[in-house]
């Protein structure tokens, strides 16, 4: 009986620190793995958009048309 009470009163402070440290580890890498795909994924999305407006700007300056934007969307910008 004196041993089970031990037991449930033994000091595990440094055991729970480390579950924690642990858990919170693994937590932040989980985070972090989902940021990084996200972020991933909009920078692809921004380089095809990119490209795809300077496609369409060279298509327009090979063919000899000027592309004007009216001044009140380039304020918007």
């Amino acid at each position: 009986m004196k041993e089970l009470a031990a037991l449930a009163y033994r000091d595990t402070t440094a055991e729970n620190r480390e579950f924690w440290k642990n858990e919170m580890g693994q937590a932040l890498r989980e985070i972090q793995g989902v940021y990084d795909e996200k972020l991933e994924s909009m920078r692809s999305e921004m380089e095809t958009f990119y490209n795809l407006k300077v496609t369409v700007t060279n298509v327009a300056a090979t063919d000899g048309v000027t592309i004007l934007f009216p001044l009140k969307k380039l304020r918007h910008f």
